[in-house]
């Protein structure tokens, strides 16, 4: 983010407690903001804003909440705050990627875990009856860390080969 676009916002977010009720500063302010939460995004070779980074997502959350605060009397840029929000919403979402492998090696952890478990206790092994508990316990958290993702990471790793600029 440039510099001057920070100073400009905590200039116009000082003249705005000297003047809470002044449409046309609270109109600047949600304008600046926006701007440098685009600015902060890393752009495709098509033009596309894409947020890559969770500082990308912090800051065009940030601004899009402070944006819609502000209650400004532009709809196109209320619009446009309530889609970066949007999108910084729906991308903390955690789905299984790729969806058919993750989903099917958690089953059959989860099955042969329980089945073994299962097999050592019959045997009145309780020992590795535990061990086999901890081990396929342990295997299914690594399935988990390794195939369920947040969506934002995902779309972002597929605009990797398209990115021109990179934001923060």
């Amino acid at each position: 983010m440039p510099e001057d676009d920070s100073q400009t916002i905590h200039e116009l977010e000082r003249l705005l407690t000297v003047s809470p009720f002044d449409r046309q500063l609270r109109l600047r302010l949600a304008a600046a903001l926006y701007d440098q939460a685009c600015a902060a995004c890393s752009v495709t070779r098509d033009g596309k804003l894409v947020m890559t980074t969770q500082a990308q997502r912090d800051a065009c959350g940030h601004a899009a909440r402070r944006v819609l605060a502000l209650q400004v009397d532009d709809p196109a840029l209320v619009q446009a705050a309530n889609g970066l929000l949007r999108e910084v919403t729906e991308g903390e979402s955690w789905i299984w990627h790729p969806r058919g492998t993750g989903t099917l090696l958690a089953a059959v952890v989860v099955l042969a875990g329980m089945a073994l478990v299962s097999v050592m206790v019959r045997a009145d092994d309780l020992v590795l009856a535990a061990v086999a508990a901890v081990l396929s316990s342990a295997l299914l958290g690594a399935v988990v860390l390794r195939f369920r993702r947040q969506s934002w990471r995902i779309r972002a790793e597929q605009a990797q080969t398209s990115i021109w600029e990179h934001g923060i």
